[in-house]
């Protein structure tokens, strides 16, 4: 199991307990090239592509904040997903992140879901 996979597998375990829905279910396999997760009380957009040595995460919103193992990504990668009619990032919004573990990962939900960005 990848980086990546941890990071999905720990969102679709607790998508209650963090408020989240997956919102591009459609795909019925594991060829999916992100997955796109919905805050349910605050209605922001978190996504992650599927990446082999990497976690890249995409946000809506600017990263302003430092925590340790979450790097600002120069580039946007494409995808169908992002594009979608339910996708707060359709026409290349939002900013992707590079996140060196699932303990960078944990505190960039809990940064990112706060109270204070909402």
């Amino acid at each position: 199991m990848n980086q990546t996979d941890h990071v999905v597998k720990y969102l679709k375990d607790n998508l209650e307990n963090l408020n989240l829905e997956w919102i591009n279910t459609g795909r019925v396999s594991e060829d999916w090239k992100s997955q796109i997760f919905g805050h349910t009380l605050y209605k922001r957009q978190i996504g992650v592509y599927k990446r082999k040595n990497m976690i890249l995460v995409r946000l809506e919103n600017s990263y302003n904040t430092h925590i340790d193992g979450v790097t600002k990504y120069s580039k946007i990668p494409a995808g169908d997903s992002w594009e979608a009619s339910f996708s707060r990032f359709r026409g290349g919004k939002g900013v992707c992140v590079k996140v060196d573990s699932l303990e960078s990962f944990k505190k960039l939900l809990n940064w990112y879901f706060s109270a204070t960005q909402n």
